[in-house]
């Protein structure tokens, strides 16, 4: 029933090798449930998030407010910028007028003439970094406008001190 192996010839021609046992047969496999194919209402590239991008803005803060504004986001643990949303949201808009407003000697007529206030802060001013979506930057451009602001940085040092209630001579 079995056969033995001859050995191999010199010249390298072996006869073929004869096997002693007979081949396994494959275990039989355990059956399998179909997954469903995955269903997807939308390829990657349809899917759109909507995530606001940011720029940074800077602002120059008297040495105070920057000090205070930063205490007080560590301490309730929100952002600059958040704790300027507050402010807005806080201050109301004929008070930050009345602040921004200034008014000089009178003329001949009796009319209040403008004049430009010099704002001194004392001690130079601190930069500070505000992270604003494309539509709070052009919000507070319209702000600045509406309010009588000189420029973005005098609007939001404002708000500010309007908003932890400092007093700054000459902001």
């Amino acid at each position: 029933m079995f056969a033995k192996s001859a050995a191999p010839k010199k010249d390298g021609n072996a006869p073929p090798r004869v096997t002693t046992h007979l081949p396994k047969k494959p275990a039989a496999a355990a059956p399998r449930a179909v997954a469903p194919e995955p269903t997807v209402a939308h390829t990657p590239s349809e899917v759109v998030l909507d995530v606001p991008t940011t720029a940074n803005t800077s602002v120059s803060l008297p040495p105070a407010v920057f000090n205070e504004v930063r205490s007080r986001s560590v301490e309730e643990r929100i952002s600059n910028t958040e704790l300027l949303v507050r402010a807005f949201a806080d201050v109301p808009l004929k008070s930050l007028q009345a602040k921004l407003s200034s008014t000089g000697p009178t003329k001949s007529g009796g009319m209040p003439m403008p004049t430009t206030r010099r704002r001194r802060y004392g001690g130079g001013s601190t930069q500070m970094q505000l992270r604003l979506t494309p539509e709070q930057l052009a919000w507070l451009d319209e702000m600045k406008t509406t309010a009588g602001a000189p420029n973005r940085s005098v609007l939001v040092a404002t708000v500010y001190a309007l908003y932890l209630k400092l007093d700054i001579p000459g902001l």
